[in-house]
């Protein structure tokens, strides 16, 4: 409480002159904060504090049940920061310290002392300033927005003169609601935008809402869920200004009712929930999400899902069988079948080939990464870092999550049969390769390897890396699974031990279980997003179907080249004429029986 206060006095300071006041300052954690007025004279002491909100990373902790501090009253401080971390206790006036608790305290200071400064940007007058192209990108941004919306856009910081504007940029735009479909907000929201100095190259916008709106019209949970949808169109669009997909998917959680499915005006603390579950998700029994999802879909017993699961790669196949590269025992491909692939490709212009590396925790991924990208790692000119890897490679080590963030890096690989222009001539005229050739004469390529965390069951639902191990598979076009063949690395990733008599203590996973549930949780959770929008592609159709997957990096052709797959074999193999246009009557092996078609187009493994 007051000790909060002080520490919230204490980030104005520092912001106010970050160089001189507090200068260390990398994060605070509140517990039961409150606002209050400021000292006296305190205005004087800081003249120079920020008109936005505050760009420090915080994490605020209340008790739902606290009699002295209202969760209002914390809450009140949180909206103080840009993209605040909260975590509500159902206990009182305290500072919780069960394991779940503690879980989130260290997963909060790990992921903020882990972001490392950006080498790209530059400090001028305290500040940190974007470079002379960022600078750029966010002021075009600014002024095409300024044109597209005129009477909601309000800029925030300061424009020194028609060419500049003072950083960070800030500024908000209000989500206006153009007719009564949807459930909207009894009173205005307002998107509000801080720019970071490598926005939007290599990171997204800070991003909070404005409104005025209590919490039982608009609860945290709902501005949470809305933030969170934000910040995944932001993600998806990484590397390019970003705000008008935030602004199309904040218009798009109002119109689909989202605000339902969100409620209730307490938050669940997903650690919670995850921790109860761990045991049950790694023996592949948990059954919770089905109960919440029945009211949308009909259920199907585990039997059906597996079948259907099955039955989608099939179709998968069908669909990528048809346009498999032409190999010399195939006729010559026409111009119309070039122009199909590159559509397949679901890329335009430069296609830069990019394969994921997916596998549980200590399978050898990483290790992987490094014999195929060799060359990458020598980017320091052959030099060894204190732990003799060379620089630029992946940490290898016996233990679990070694790699956290992604390890992206160019290997070389020959081209496949048919590929070659120089194949379709008669001539024996000799043509330069940019990247040489192998030793059958085949042009080498090069292509994308990305090596991300490892998946342990439920990760899906939270568990390990979770989501953000799945979001960074988004822009691979297809996986490779490293699999533990010795078995002696459980679901987790820890090494089973031996006693001295060298009996083997404890049971590793078997390979095969691996292949199973690891294609399992890429399922869950492309049917998880599915399932938080279900009840609006009920009503809107195929064509908001088709919508939900192009946020998985495929183009429109390929999404209804799917559909119709699947529409397909329902019609041949259960007699379910036009079944897309009767959604109300899926159930959950139907679109569990989608899902592993998409993946199996989307991500061949």
């Amino acid at each position: 409480s007051q000790g909060a206060r002080l520490a919230h006095l204490i980030a104005l300071c520092h912001a106010s002159d970050p160089t001189n006041r507090f200068p260390g300052l990398r994060y605070i954690i509140f517990v039961a904060g409150y606002m209050a007025p400021d000292p006296t004279d305190f205005d004087k002491i800081c003249t120079n504090m920020p008109l936005s909100k505050l760009d420090l990373p915080s994490l605020h902790v209340w008790g739902i049940n606290d009699p002295l501090i209202s969760p209002q009253q914390s809450r009140e401080v949180s909206e103080k920061y840009v993209n605040p971390q909260i975590h509500e206790h159902d206990g009182k006036h305290f500072v919780p310290m069960k394991a779940d608790n503690v879980n989130v305290y260290e997963d909060f200071v790990t992921r903020v002392m882990s972001q490392q400064d950006s080498t790209s940007v530059s400090s001028v007058a305290g500040k940190t300033m974007p470079d002379e192209e960022t600078a750029q990108m966010q002021q075009d941004e600014v002024e095409a927005l300024c044109a597209i919306y005129p009477e909601e856009f309000k800029l925030l910081s300061v424009q020194l003169d028609e060419d500049s504007y003072e950083h960070p940029i800030c500024y908000e735009i209000a989500i206006v609601k153009d007719d009564d479909g949807g459930i909207w907000p009894p009173k205005p929201v307002a998107l509000r935008v801080e720019c970071p100095p490598t926005y939007p190259l290599e990171a997204v916008p800070n991003l909070s809402l404005s409104h005025e709106n209590n919490v039982f019209e608009f609860s945290s949970s709902q501005t949470n869920a809305l933030l969170e949808v934000m910040h995944m169109a932001a993600t998806a669009e990484l590397g390019n200004p970003s705000i008008l997909a935030c602004i199309y998917a904040a218009r798009e959680y109002f119109e689909s009712g989202a605000m339902e499915l969100h409620a209730s005006p307490e938050p669940v603390d997903s650690h919670d929930a995850i921790s109860d579950k761990n045991e049950n998700i790694a023996k592949g029994d948990d059954d919770s999400n089905k109960n919440a999802e029945n009211y949308l879909l009909k259920p199907s017993p585990a039997e059906r899902i597996h079948h259907c699961n099955l039955e989608g790669l099939a179709i998968a196949e069908s669909i990528l069988k048809p346009n498999r590269r032409y190999n010399g025992a195939q006729q010559e491909p026409n111009e119309s079948d070039d122009q199909e692939k590159i559509m397949l490709a679901g890329k335009g212009g430069s296609w830069k080939f990019c394969i994921g590396l997916v596998g549980k925790p200590s399978a050898g991924k990483s290790t992987f990464f490094n014999a195929a990208t060799c060359f990458a790692r020598q980017r320091g000119g052959g030099d060894e870092s204190a732990d003799n890897h060379g620089i630029g490679g992946a940490t290898m080590a016996p233990h679990p999550f070694t790699t956290i963030d992604p390890n992206v890096g160019f290997c070389l690989v020959p081209a496949p049969l048919g590929l070659c222009p120089e194949e379709n001539l008669s001539s024996s005229l000799n043509f330069g390769s940019t990247h040489g050739r192998d030793w059958k004469g085949r042009r080498l390529l090069p292509v994308m390897l990305k090596d991300v965390a490892g998946l342990v069951p439920g990760a899906y639902q939270g568990r390990g890396r979770g989501n953000k191990f799945l979001n960074d598979l988004t822009d691979a076009d297809v996986l490779i699974h490293v699999m533990d063949a010795s078995g002696t690395a459980d679901t987790e990733g820890n090494t089973v031990g031996y006693t001295e008599d060298g009996i083997k203590a404890g049971a590793g996973s078997h390979p095969l279980n691996d292949l199973n549930w690891i294609r399992n949780e890429l399922i869950e959770w492309v049917y998880t997003n599915l399932m938080f929008k279900w009840d609006t592609i009920k009503r809107r159709g195929k064509d908001k179907l088709s919508g939900m997957f192009s946020g998985y990096g495929q183009n429109e052709k390929v999404q209804r080249d799917i559909l119709h797959g699947v529409e397909k074999f329902l019609e041949e193999k259960e007699h379910r004429d036009r079944a897309l246009a009767k959604l109300d009557e899926w159930d959950e092996g139907d679109v569990h029986r989608l899902v592993s078609a998409f993946l199996g187009v989307r991500f061949p493994m």
